[in-house]
């Protein structure tokens, strides 16, 4: 799990350094930060990793990363699982603070 999380950090300080938009498709990384989708994008090696990066930013922008950190650690193989707990537990209840989106 400590390596997830390790992951999840670098990730994350590369999410920050990508440069701000105003407009078009991009990715909600923290309050008033939105990173263009493509650049978003190419930071990942595929889907089932990105989905497991913004299920853990979720985690840790509502404060329960270390919760998240455990189950996407348990789950990270599996695509099907980490695509409807993202949209069950985040998208769907409104949740979201790290989400696809358009300005």
């Amino acid at each position: 799990m400590e390596d997830l999380i390790r992951w999840y950090v670098e990730t994350l300080i590369k999410v920050m350094r990508l440069m701000d938009v105003e407009d078009g498709p991009c990715y909600r990384v923290a309050d008033g930060t939105y990173v263009r989708a493509v650049s978003f994008e190419l930071l990942f090696g595929n889907a089932l990793e990105q989905t497991a990066w913004v299920l853990l930013r979720n985690g840790d922008m509502t404060g329960e990363l270390e919760r998240w950190a455990i189950l996407v650690n348990k789950h990270r193989e599996d695509a099907c699982w980490l695509e409807n707990t993202l949209e069950s537990e985040f998208m769907e209840s409104e949740l979201a603070l790290c989400y696809y989106t358009e300005l």
